[in-house]
Protein backbone atom coordinates (compact mmCIF):
# COMPACT_ATOMS: atom_id res chain seq x y z
CA UNK A 1 0.00 0.00 0.00
CA UNK A 2 1.23 3.50 -0.73
CA UNK A 3 2.28 5.97 1.71
CA UNK A 4 -0.74 8.01 0.27
CA UNK A 5 -3.20 5.28 0.90
CA UNK A 6 -2.20 4.76 4.44
CA UNK A 7 -2.62 8.85 4.79
CA UNK A 8 -5.78 8.79 3.04
CA UNK A 9 -7.27 6.18 5.20
CA UNK A 10 -5.73 7.48 8.86
CA UNK A 11 -7.18 10.80 8.06
CA UNK A 12 -10.48 8.78 7.46
CA UNK A 13 -10.41 6.81 10.58
CA UNK A 14 -10.12 10.21 12.24
CA UNK A 15 -12.78 12.32 10.50
CA UNK A 16 -10.90 14.11 8.63
CA UNK A 17 -10.63 15.11 4.65
CA UNK A 18 -9.08 12.85 2.25
CA UNK A 19 -7.95 16.18 0.75
CA UNK A 20 -6.47 18.64 3.12
CA UNK A 21 -6.85 16.40 6.51
CA UNK A 22 -8.93 19.78 7.93
CA UNK A 23 -11.87 18.47 10.10
CA UNK A 24 -15.09 17.31 8.02
CA UNK A 25 -18.64 19.40 8.87
CA UNK A 26 -20.25 18.03 6.08
CA UNK A 27 -23.58 15.84 7.47
CA UNK A 28 -22.67 12.72 5.76
CA UNK A 29 -20.31 11.04 7.85
CA UNK A 30 -18.98 8.49 4.82
CA UNK A 31 -17.92 11.67 2.57
CA UNK A 32 -14.12 11.50 2.38
CA UNK A 33 -13.68 15.39 1.87
CA UNK A 34 -14.78 18.18 3.72
CA UNK A 35 -17.12 20.71 2.20
CA UNK A 36 -14.49 23.26 0.94
CA UNK A 37 -12.50 20.63 -0.99
CA UNK A 38 -15.87 18.80 -2.18
CA UNK A 39 -17.11 22.12 -3.85
CA UNK A 40 -13.74 22.15 -5.54
CA UNK A 41 -13.57 18.67 -6.70
CA UNK A 42 -17.02 18.86 -8.27
CA UNK A 43 -16.16 22.59 -10.31
CA UNK A 44 -13.44 20.80 -11.44
CA UNK A 45 -16.00 17.70 -12.56
CA UNK A 46 -18.11 20.03 -13.88
CA UNK A 47 -15.16 22.04 -16.06
CA UNK A 48 -14.44 18.81 -17.25
CA UNK A 49 -17.00 17.02 -18.37
CA UNK A 50 -19.15 19.99 -18.92
CA UNK A 51 -21.84 18.73 -16.60
CA UNK A 52 -24.95 20.34 -15.61
CA UNK A 53 -26.27 20.95 -11.75
CA UNK A 54 -29.01 18.77 -11.13
CA UNK A 55 -32.52 20.70 -11.80
CA UNK A 56 -36.09 19.31 -10.26
CA UNK A 57 -38.34 17.65 -12.90
CA UNK A 58 -35.17 16.69 -14.82
CA UNK A 59 -33.61 13.06 -15.55
CA UNK A 60 -31.00 12.14 -13.41
CA UNK A 61 -30.32 11.57 -9.21
CA UNK A 62 -30.79 14.55 -6.84
CA UNK A 63 -28.06 15.04 -4.37
CA UNK A 64 -27.92 14.52 -1.02
CA UNK A 65 -29.99 17.04 0.50
CA UNK A 66 -31.85 18.22 -2.00
CA UNK A 67 -35.81 19.36 -1.38
CA UNK A 68 -37.74 17.35 -3.70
Amino acid sequence: MSRQREWQLARLSDGRCNTCGRKKERVRKDAANCGKCAARQNARNHARYGTKPWRKGKPGRPPFGAKI
